[in-house]
């Protein structure tokens, strides 16, 4: 399915939403007295690695969600499978905490304020080097009910030589899980706050036990980066609120969904200072998004530096202040117009940069 989308800045348009940075060490949305957390960082206490945590904070405290507590670090997070369903290599929670090293190297891993977060791993297998990319973002408005706050979490692999690959991602589980419909729905001892947990694309296949979901991609060619399997996490304060977002996420399946996201290279930027803006556009829908334009304005209190707009794969149009010719007027908006399809999973990333005046 193709579609044309045309989004703008702020606005919701459909399924775009757009965001500044400010600066965070993991990615957290907020629902009143419940917070829905990602981050790939060992925490304090007996809790390991909390992928994706649910944080009651009152009436009483108590925590949740995916956080692979009490793990003896063997367990493996992701399984790398080949065509045929043959499990290659795995990564297991020493791995990404950087406690082991055997067949899994960690290249890098950041947080960028507090709405994106990206890990990169090395993975050796039978077929040779594969590169594991772990990434999410942070999407959604607590104050907008038009775009619901959602954690976006991406997989996806890359090879030097082409070859089908899978995923197998194993999410130890805290707490309780039951599927519903496509998803998985995911709570604490009571049923007043949880987490819906939806795989896309939906033909993916999703498997509970008793303290695990298992969520299986579908095999893909792959040599450059190729997103396999992504899984959209969102907050409900009632198990009933997690199946509503889950049937939602189904009935829109067939439809590309854009989120960009503005990230500065200064979030702290003084008068004279140089600052690079970088909106990063991803399809998180199952559909293909063609004719995408993106605009965004030029922020109150800086000048564009001319040229600095990427136009790689990308029409450039620049809004101009009225003034008497000839001068040249300050830009006040940029428009970007994509010259190729954002496929389903595929990303983008926009430049552009600013003086502070």
């Amino acid at each position: 399915m193709k579609n044309s989308i045309r989004l703008g800045v702020l606005i919701g348009l459909g399924t775009l939403f757009l965001y500044s940075q400010p600066v965070s060490e993991k990615l957290t949305l907020s629902y009143g007295t419940f917070d829905v957390s990602y981050s790939t960082q060992v925490q304090k206490g007996d809790v390991v690695l909390p992928f994706i945590e649910g944080t009651i904070v009152t009436p009483t405290k108590g925590r949740f969600g995916v956080l692979y507590k009490n793990s003896d670090g063997k367990s493996s997070v992701v399984d790398i499978l080949d065509g045929a369903g043959k499990t290659l290599a795995s990564v297991t929670v020493n791995d990404i905490i950087g406690k082991s090293s055997t067949g899994v190297k960690s290249v890098s891993s950041k947080t960028i304020g507090d709405r994106l977060s990206e890990s990169l791993y090395t993975v050796s297998t039978s077929n040779g080097p594969v590169t594991l990319k772990v990434s999410a973002l942070k999407a959604g408005d607590k104050e907008n009910s038009n775009a619901p706050q959602q954690l976006i979490i991406t997989f996806s692999l890359a090879s030097k030589s082409e070859q089908n690959l899978a995923l197998r991602v194993n999410l130890k589980v805290d707490g309780s899980a039951t599927k519903y419909q496509n998803g998985v729905i995911v709570s604490g001892k009571t049923s007043a706050s949880a987490i819906s947990l939806v795989t896309l694309p939906m033909s993916n296949s999703a498997d509970v036990k008793s303290n695990a979901i298992v969520f299986q991609s579908s095999a893909k060619a792959v040599s450059k980066e190729t997103p396999l399997l992504w899984i959209v996490a969102e907050g409900a304060g009632s198990q009933k609120g997690a199946g509503e977002a889950i049937t939602a996420a189904a009935q829109t399946m067939n439809a590309p969904k854009i989120v960009v996201v503005n990230t500065t290279s200064k979030p702290n930027a003084q008068p004279g200072d140089t600052v690079t803006y970088t909106l990063v556009c991803k399809n998180v829908g199952t559909g293909d998004a063609t004719n995408v334009v993106i605009t965004n304005p030029i922020p109150t209190g800086t000048l564009y530096l001319a040229g600095s707009a990427s136009d790689t794969d990308m029409d450039v149009e620049l809004d101009r202040e009225n003034a008497p010719a000839p001068q040249m007027n300050p830009v006040t908006q940029i428009k970007w117009t994509l010259k190729n399809a954002l496929r389903s999973g595929d990303e983008q990333n926009i430049v552009f940069k600013v003086l502070i005046q």
